[in-house]
């Protein structure tokens, strides 16, 4: 079982929550053949002191899929996405299945989560505990932006406990 290198056919949905990105993805490198279960490695290119436990990798909703027009084939769900970024020389995306892959490619939208931006996830919590009349458990999470956002966010975060009192 040769390792092969062939052009990422995948195409990649980075969910970013507002900053620029800190993290990337570089080529797939397929180590299985055609009907043996798949086993690849994307690389991940400045992962940037992140840890694998912090990188959710999975495939994209199929609303994701739609909105771009593709079409996302049932055997897909079958693909397990698994951060290794235990190698000092390459960190990856352990792209698995357990199945054999009969098809001779495979197109599928990749979405990568990660905690770019806590501050952000902590502004967008606080505007549902607002909505749900919370407003104690929103000022506590509206000081963390405080404390932790950018200049926008921190404003933002600022308009938002004036507005509680």
């Amino acid at each position: 079982m040769g390792i092969r290198r062939f052009q990422f056919v995948a195409l990649l949905f980075l969910v970013l929550t507002g900053r620029s990105m800190a993290i990337g993805v570089g080529d797939m490198t397929v180590s299985s053949y055609i009907n043996q279960p798949l086993q690849a490695d994307i690389a991940v290119l400045q992962p940037g002191g992140l840890l694998e436990s912090e990188v959710i990798a999975s495939l994209a909703s199929p609303d994701d899929f739609d909105r771009l027009g593709l079409e996302r084939h049932y055997s897909l769900n079958s693909l397990r996405f698994t951060p290794d970024f235990s190698r000092s020389s390459r960190a990856v995306i352990a792209v698995t299945t357990e199945d054999p892959v009969l098809e001779p490619y495979l197109s599928f939208l990749l979405e990568l989560k990660w905690p770019e931006d806590r501050a952000q996830t902590a502004l967008e919590l606080a505007l549902a505990y607002i909505d749900m009349g919370d407003k104690a458990g929103a000022a506590e999470l509206l000081q963390t932006v405080l404390s932790s956002g950018d200049e926008a966010q921190r404003e933002h975060a600022q308009s938002l406990l004036d507005g509680l009192e």
